[in-house]
């Protein structure tokens, strides 16, 4: 998912690019939901600091033996919008991931096209990934860099062996060593 930051940096950029990718939902009403965003977003924040200045007063007051109905019922129309604000802000933050989340990521040197149909494969032989190593050979390679699955185990001498599987065959195992598993 593009970070929302990035876009508000360099929106011209990040458009030209999904545009490219023909996707279904526009960087442009991203950027417009984020502008309806960010405004209620301070508003609700600065409603939040002025009722908990309210409410630091109410305790003042309290304390004096003082009457507090008045700020306590100004702090509850407060509260109340507050939460009216703050469930259009969800609301629109809600909206703006769903979108985000159906924007392609900007990808370097990435070839245009529709759909994945019109994707280029290029392919320059086989790959191998295995290198040769002066003095060193295949044979001679670390456990788990073989092309097979090699565990080493401790034979009751002490010695190690090789078991090429690590799922246990339980009947055979238990044949040879007795104890086997309750059902």
């Amino acid at each position: 998912m593009l970070d929302i930051k990035k876009i508000r940096e360099n929106p011209e950029y990040y458009i030209a690019e999904t545009e490219k990718k023909y996707t279904t939902v526009s960087l442009r009403d991203v950027l417009a939901v984020d502008n309806e965003r960010r405004p209620l977003l301070t508003e609700v924040e600065r409603l939040k600091s002025e009722r908990n200045a309210q409410s630091k007063r109410i305790g003042e007051l309290k304390k004096k033996g003082e009457n507090a109905d008045e700020a306590q019922a100004a702090t509850r129309e407060l509260g109340n919008k507050i939460d009216e604000l703050d469930k259009k802000l969800k609301e629109l933050d809600y909206k703006q991931t769903e979108m985000l989340m159906h924007v392609p990521n900007i990808a370097p040197r990435s070839p245009e096209g529709k759909d994945s149909s019109d994707n280029v494969v290029e392919k320059d032989g086989p790959i191998n990934f295995w290198f040769r190593l002066p003095g060193l050979s295949r044979s001679r390679l670390p456990p788990r860099t073989r092309p097979h699955p090699v565990l080493p185990r401790r034979t009751p001498e002490g010695r190690l062996r090789r078991v090429h599987s690590a799922v246990p065959r339980y009947p055979q195992h238990h044949a040879r060593h007795g104890s086997a598993p309750e059902v």
